[in-house]
């Protein structure tokens, strides 16, 4: 049978504190020594109430038990408490510090969120675990400390605390989740642990001072956006170790301007480096086996070395996304290097589809038009005209060959033009083009 305690409390049969009567005009309260554990949302919304004063009776503390108690900015939890479930204390906006008692082994959900003046926290040796948005928005919050007992940092765990500054993270952690320092704005250097597997998604995305930051040989994946909006970068070396770097991983860096790309590398995603517009240069190494729509930005990239990057003879139905021709087809001035194998693995392509695919590439027929003419025959050419049906391609082909072997271009044209009834089909604007010509 429930009892009542000083007209506030409401007590269980086990201990519990079930229910809190609000009186008007409280902002202290003691909470009794009976009591082993405090239920789920107990305190809820209790805007008035300043101090709570806990007994080291109290092991337990139940989800959002302090949730929304705007007013809150002193308690202290006794060194008895094992386990605060999620939301305990989200959203006590007045909450300065607070304790975390050594007894528990982790720091559960969103337990902090919102607490917008929390400044200092303690994180002490035998936490293990930092669960999901645990401090998110802590705007005040600058500076904290993970010690190494801790091994998992979930998702949001700090994102939005913009005046975070100063971080030491765990040595023990194999994986940043998503988001977990997103938004961190003030922050402007970070150790990354040398056990590091995993940066997952806009692990630091929005981190527009963090100026220095080494990854750590043996992290595996870079997710996508996690370093997005970094504009403080000016020099990243990826380690050998990375395999994968997400879409958009680094794009909107403005002041990135120096990255290397080391053996190891096996996929660059779409986006991964866009908007990054001082980065003109950059050398993709011979591991690397997909590249992805708009992976270098059109409008800044001026050199791209490919080396024996085996571009041609990835045509395959896995591997589409070779689009960082297309994409750099507008505004490309600088020149890319092709060794004579990839020339002759996209001949040995083309003619062995009967050109039937060919249309699926003409930005990259187009770009590397000079190139092509080098490797085919007179034969191979008229081949080509014939079995493709791509207007463009076929107009851009005879200005090459036109150069290479001379020929009848205008009559030629006018005769593609009219066997697909296309008239005059923008004809300045193909006159006008660029075709691929490359700029040694």
């Amino acid at each position: 049978m429930n009892k009542i305690i000083d007209d506030q409390f409401e007590v269980d049969e086990d201990n519990k504190l079930i229910k809190y009567h609000e009186k008007e005009g409280i902002t202290e309260t003691v909470i009794p020594d009976c009591v082993k554990e405090i239920d789920s949302w107990v305190f809820m919304d209790c805007q008035a109430l300043e101090t709570i004063n806990i007994p080291n009776s109290v092991t337990e503390i139940g989800a959002g038990a302090f949730e929304n108690c705007l007013s809150l900015h002193n308690i202290t939890l006794p060194e008895s408490i094992t386990e605060i479930e999620s939301e305990a204390f989200s959203e006590c906006i007045s909450l300065t510090n607070i304790n975390i008692p050594s007894k528990m082994s982790e720091i559960s959900g969103r337990l902090f969120k919102r607490c917008y003046n929390l400044t200092d926290i303690n994180i002490p040796n035998n936490i293990t675990e930092i669960k999901y948005a645990a401090f998110q928005d802590c705007i005040r919050l600058t500076k904290i400390t993970i010690p190494d007992s801790v091994t998992e940092i979930e998702p949001r765990v700090f994102y939005g605390c913009k005046n975070l500054s100063n971080v030491k993270i765990s040595d023990n952690i194999n994986e940043l989740g998503e988001f977990v320092f997103g938004g961190c704005k003030k922050l402007t250097n970070v150790i990354l642990p040398s056990k590091l597997k995993l940066i997952d998604g806009w692990a630091f995305a929005y981190c527009e001072n963090l100026s220095n930051i080494i990854i750590p040989d043996g992290v595996i994946k870079i997710g996508q956006c996690a370093f997005s909006e970094c504009t403080s970068f000016t020099n990243m070396i990826i380690p050998n170790s990375v395999t994968e770097i997400g879409v958009a991983s680094f794009s909107h860096c403005s002041n990135l301007s120096n990255v290397i790309l080391q053996s190891g590398l096996i996929k660059i995603e779409k986006s991964a480096f866009s908007d990054c517009e001082n980065l003109s240069k950059i050398t993709i190494p011979d591991s690397v086996e997909k590249i992805g729509y708009g992976a270098f930005d059109s409008k800044y990239i001026k050199e791209i070395n490919l080396y024996s990057y085996r571009v041609f003879s990835l045509l395959d139905d896995e591997l589409k996304e070779i689009a960082i021709f297309s994409t750099i087809k507008n505004y490309y001035t600088g020149k890319i290097q092709y060794t004579d194998e990839d020339m002759k693995l996209f001949k040995k392509y083309i003619i062995e589809t009967n050109f039937k695919e060919l249309e699926k590439y003409k930005e990259l027929v187009r770009i590397m038009a000079y190139d092509i003419a080098d490797f085919l025959t007179k034969k191979e050419v008229d081949l080509l005209l014939e079995k493709n049906t791509d207007v463009e391609i076929n107009s851009a082909l005879l200005d090459y060959i036109d150069k290479k072997f001379g020929s009848d271009i205008d009559t030629k044209r006018k005769n593609i033009l009219d066997t697909y009834n296309l008239g005059d089909f923008e004809e300045e604007n193909i006159e006008n083009e660029d075709l691929g010509k490359k700029t040694m």
